[in-house]
Formats: structure tokens, C-alpha cells, sequence
């Protein structure tokens, strides 16, 4: 089995341990998780997880600009 066929299996065994816990649907899981590959294949020293709490930190709102002295 290929590494892609493996890494879709295994989302979609993760997909349907976990649908009460995420309202996401597997199709932007495997979207999130590409992104999450792509980084750390640039940046190999970067943790998937701390990519990840980058990513999700991304699509949070602005509250306000940040200011430097």
C-alpha cells in the first residue's frame, strides 16, 4: 500500500473514532493534515504539533495589531 493510501486510512479510521469530538468533515481534515505535511517537509526541524498549533493560530481573529518600541 502506498503512503498516501496508508495516511487516508488511517484518517478515515481516525474520522470515524472521532466524529462526536470534531465537527469537521474528513475532507478538511486531510486538507489540515496535507498543509501539516507540506510545512514539515519544508521545515523538518518543526514538530507536526507545533506546526499545527501554528496553523490553527492562523485562522484566528486579529483582536488588535502588535506594537514595538
Amino acid at each position: 500500500m502506498s503512503m498516501k493510501q496508508q495516511l487516508l486510512t488511517r484518517l478515515i479510521l481516525q474520522d470515524e473514532l472521532s466524529k462526536s469530538k470534531s465537527p469537521q468533515s474528513l475532507g478538511k481534515r486531510v486538507l489540515f493534515q496535507s498543509q501539516i505535511s507540506k510545512i514539515a517537509q519544508e521545515n523538518p526541524d518543526l514538530s507536526p504539533q507545533f506546526i499545527r498549533k501554528i496553523l490553527i493560530a492562523d485562522k484566528e481573529p486579529v483582536v488588535s495589531e502588535y506594537v514595538l518600541n
